[in-house]
């Protein structure tokens, strides 16, 4: 489906899997990260003024491959955090993450996986807290750059203005 999304020029947005399942079907590959990016962290991005170093919330044991065709508009020391191929964007981070959100994930498996990694729920939830209004200020942007830029199929003038 993925793959023929793209093909027709189909707008695609994923996020974490599907920035995963996204590297998958269009020629990249998936392998287990050497430790798991869990909490609130920076990323380094080509595109500052759309895709913010951060904070963005990152839960996820696994690393891309960027597909060959694919554009990497954003990193971190694990990966990939943010690709583009076409009309297909996606992102390692949740740029959706809220404090609701959140208070989900750190109860239950979340707690102990927390727990397993050094961290608690109490400190996530703190963190999260202290980092949720800048997010929610750099998913708008990313969003909306999406919707105007990349939907539009106009991406190509970003690039050749940085």
């Amino acid at each position: 489906m993925i793959q023929e999304a793209t093909r027709r020029g189909v707008p695609v947005f994923g996020i974490c899997f599907g920035h995963q399942v996204i590297a998958h079907a269009l020629g990249g590959s998936v392998q287990k990260a050497r430790e798991p990016e869990i909490g609130w962290m920076n990323i380094d991005s080509d595109l500052p003024d759309v895709i913010a170093a951060g904070p963005w919330m990152q839960w996820h044991y696994d690393v891309v491959t960027a597909p060959a065709k694919a554009t990497e508009l954003a990193r971190s020391a694990a990966g990939p955090q943010a690709v583009r191929l076409g009309r297909t964007f996606s992102t390692q981070f949740h740029p959706e993450a809220t404090e609701t959100m959140l208070s989900r994930w750190t109860t239950g498996f979340g707690a102990d996986e927390l727990q397993r990694i050094g961290s608690s729920a109490e400190a996530l939830m703190a963190t999260t807290r202290a980092s949720v209004q800048q997010s929610r200020a750099n998913a708008d942007r990313i969003v909306d750059w999406f919707c105007e830029t990349v939907v539009t199929g106009e991406f190509h003038d970003v690039l050749d203005n940085r």
